[in-house]
């Protein structure tokens, strides 16, 4: 976590607005170990909260934004695309949780 924590210090801002980026944009790589290390660093005036906060926002919102233009640049075939993904998920898991005795 000390590693975390020494990354963070030298390239804050940009790490928290990519890791929301990431997590907002659909891969499942979770930004909560992030923003709680950039929390408790600007807590501790390691980060500034002025700056670290809406870093956060702004990764969230320019993906929210890319999802939006996708949905609107292709709209039915980006749905189809994640439904079908999605569908193919449940299936395989549905048949995985079938062969289990009840």
């Amino acid at each position: 976590m000390s590693e975390l924590l020494e990354f963070l210090i030298r390239h804050g801002y940009a790490r928290v607005f990519a890791s929301t980026f990431v997590e907002q944009v659909g891969p499942p790589i979770p930004a909560i170990r992030v923003l709680l290390a950039a929390g408790a660093l600007a807590g501790a005036g390691q980060l500034d909260f002025a700056f670290a906060l809406p870093a956060a926002i702004a990764g969230a919102l320019v993906a929210d934004l890319l999802w939006f233009a996708l949905g609107r640049w292709r709209g039915m075939k980006v749905v189809q695309v994640l439904c079908r993904i999605s569908l193919e998920e449940l299936t395989r898991i549905s048949h995985h949780g079938s062969t289990a005795p009840a």
